[in-house]
């Protein structure tokens, strides 16, 4: 099982987050913002490329002793989704109200897929 192997199991996670949350902002920055794929594919994966290890490697250790796994799993999404939406701000200079939203969108469908397959068994 992934599990068993911290490294695979993390890169697992990373290429999932990337696989689902990278389409996901590349479409939402095109339709939205006019920004072309060439540009907004390297912005998703940096977005992500940036966060991904903090949420798993900085924040457990910091959060789960003092306020527990759910209460990690709250601040460490947040976190995610609120510097997610900064860095596409900074890199387009648009909307910051549709990019928290775009944010949260891609965010959210990562987690679902991610809770999905543990429910599943899968992962």
């Amino acid at each position: 099982m992934l599990s068993d192997v911290p490294a695979l199991a993390y890169a697992a996670a990373l290429l999932l987050t990337l696989a689902i949350e990278i389409p996901i902002a590349t479409v939402g920055l095109a339709r939205w913002y006019r920004v072309p794929a060439a540009r907004g594919v390297p912005i998703a994966a940096a977005a992500s490329l940036l966060t991904h290890p903090v949420v798993w490697f900085v924040l457990p250790g910091l959060l789960t002793p003092a306020i527990g796994g759910p209460g990690y799993l709250l601040v460490a999404e947040g976190f995610a989704w609120l510097v997610e939406a900064a860095i596409f701000w900074l890199a387009t200079r648009r909307d910051p109200v549709g990019l928290l939203l775009l944010s949260l969108v891609a965010n959210a469908a990562s987690f679902v897929v991610g809770g999905l397959l543990r429910l599943l068994g899968l992962w």
